[in-house]
């Protein structure tokens, strides 16, 4: 008898409130292999990530709401039923005091703009183990 095994793909929640960038960088993830659902702000996305349990969660560091991707990276982590989640933060502008606040939160990569698709997909693989590679598209 032959076992054949399935490999379901990586699930990511994106969080953007840029339209055009959620939109370019889903797409990326999704060619390169992922599962990926999309979330505007941060102020749904614990919820979502309670309900959906994504692998990875990439979000932006400016949110339009009081909650910045920091501190939701940060309430992840805090929250035992999110806080095996990686977290990937992009920002606009990367300095000590932001390096330092996202390692406090538990981040596992913070990305500057402009960020293409092709390094998110690359960072977030090398963050994940290598039985969750398999399967993954090798490039865009």
């Amino acid at each position: 008898m032959r076992r054949i095994m399935v490999v379901s793909p990586v699930s990511i929640l994106l969080v953007d409130y840029v339209e055009g960038e959620r939109g370019m960088y889903a797409e990326g993830l999704r060619a390169a292999g992922f599962s990926v659902d999309t979330c505007r702000d941060a102020s749904g996305a614990l919820d979502r990530a309670v309900a959906t349990a994504p692998r990875v969660v990439v979000t932006r560091v400016r949110q339009p709401a009081d909650l910045d991707g920091i501190e939701l990276a940060r309430q992840f982590k805090a929250d035992a039923r999110t806080r095996t989640i990686v977290v990937v933060v992009i920002t606009s502008h990367i300095g000590p005091e932001l390096r330092a606040r996202s390692a406090r939160s538990g981040c596992e990569a913070l990305l500057c703009l402009p960020c293409l698709p092709e390094e998110l997909v690359e960072t977030i693989r090398s963050l994940l183990p290598p039985s969750l590679q398999e399967g993954m598209r090798s490039s865009l």
